[in-house]
């Protein structure tokens, strides 16, 4: 690939997501961000205190970070998952309806996951991060990557793909925390059978990608695809205690579970 292809390639990439786009990727990480660098003391108040919470705590928790390796790293995940869903839809005719829902989830997420975990974590003093924001985020890749595909390709049935994928979901899930392995065996060995039954919808991806002349835009579905299937890995981790915190794994499946959803809703 020369370097002008490179560059054509990229404008191609980008050519249909505007300035208006970019704020929206930006919005959540400038006000994480603030939010870090205020002084701890102002900090405090916003992290929900679990034993004792105000009611403005449910929304702000999301945004407040205990240490600059766990502010960082939701940050990157959050404007990584972010930016390629925006990459996928941008070409699409949902653009403003997913949009509307990102803002929408953005608000909404924050609340239920972390009244649910008032309700049913009262063993924890306090609660924060945006880890369950960005498994909102990480929810939406499989429903725009497979919404994009089908925008591509009439033949490609984007219901039997979401399906793959969100077996896929539970299944490593399952896997990550190993409860009744025998069940689980006869699981993947169904999901095998399955995605040998639907193995044409992944010859049309495939034939696609080969003949893309966008080349770059190939390389960025297939990181969008990966990115997916090892993904859970860093959101759904199987060691819950990170020194003397505990990780609030409710909010990564609340998160997780509502983009998922939603994103489904409007990507009809």
């Amino acid at each position: 690939m020369s370097h002008q292809n490179l560059k054509n390639d990229f404008k191609e990439i980008f050519n249909k997501i505007s300035s208006e786009d970019l704020s929206l990727v930006f919005v959540v990480p400038i006000i994480i961000t603030i939010i870090f660098l205020l002084p701890q003391t102002l900090q405090e108040p916003l992290r929900l205190n679990i034993q004792s919470p105000s009611w403005w705590q449910f929304l702000t928790s999301s945004f407040v970070h205990k240490d600059f390796s766990h502010y960082s790293n939701n940050l990157s995940l959050f404007l990584i998952f972010t930016i390629l869903n925006i990459i996928l839809i941008s070409k699409t005719e949902k653009k403003t309806k997913f949009y509307l829902l990102f803002l929408i989830i953005i608000l909404i997420v924050p609340l239920i996951s972390n009244f649910i975990t008032y309700k049913y974590l009262p063993q924890l003093k306090s609660t924060q991060g945006a880890s369950d924001l960005v498994a909102a985020v990480f929810g939406f890749l499989p429903i725009t990557l497979t919404y994009y595909f089908y925008k591509k390709n009439k033949k490609i049935n984007r219901e039997k793909l979401y399906y793959a994928l969100l077996f896929y979901s539970g299944l490593f899930v399952w896997y990550i925390y190993k409860k009744h392995i025998i069940l689980l065996i006869v699981c993947i060995i169904f999901y095998l059978c399955f995605l040998f039954i639907i193995k044409n919808q992944f010859l049309f991806i495939w034939r696609f990608l080969k003949e893309n002349k966008n080349k770059l835009l190939t390389y960025v579905l297939i990181f969008c695809f990966l990115l997916y299937l090892l993904g859970f890995y860093a959101l759904f981790p199987k060691n819950l205690t990170e020194g003397t915190s505990v990780v609030n794994i409710i909010g990564h499946y609340v998160g997780f579970v509502m983009g998922i959803f939603s994103a489904k809703l409007i990507l009809k």
